[in-house]
């Protein structure tokens, strides 16, 4: 498998290149509805390809144990940065693509502790 390496400009590029033919607005129904091209939308979705929402399930667990969890269970990867959303919600952020999808694919539940 080949990794797709991402690098930081890839992940921070806050600028997004359309056109006002990319971006359709309908305000037709109660709500309005915005559709982007596909262009937009692959601009859109392209820092999150190398990101894994994890939701804990049971008892709560610390940061840092979770870190070093994920890090013995994951601990072949390229890398990974843990942010923690509460709620037991965290993003994981792999450092390629792949790495991401080996994660989502290997592992489908696990007892940390």
């Amino acid at each position: 498998m080949e990794d797709h390496l991402l690098t930081e400009e890839d992940l921070v590029s806050n600028d997004l290149d359309f056109d006002s033919s990319d971006v359709e607005v309908e305000t037709d129904r109660t709500l309005p509805s915005i559709s982007f091209s596909h262009k937009i939308y692959t601009q859109i979705i392209k820092p999150w390809l190398s990101t894994v929402a994890v939701k804990l399930l049971g008892r709560q667990i610390g940061y840092k144990v979770l870190c070093n969890c994920l890090d013995s269970l994951w601990g072949k990867t390229q890398g990974f940065t843990i942010i923690d959303l509460e709620k037991d919600y965290f993003l994981v952020r792999f450092r390629t693509v792949d790495d991401a999808y080996l994660a989502l694919t290997l592992v489908t539940s696990i007892q940390l502790l």
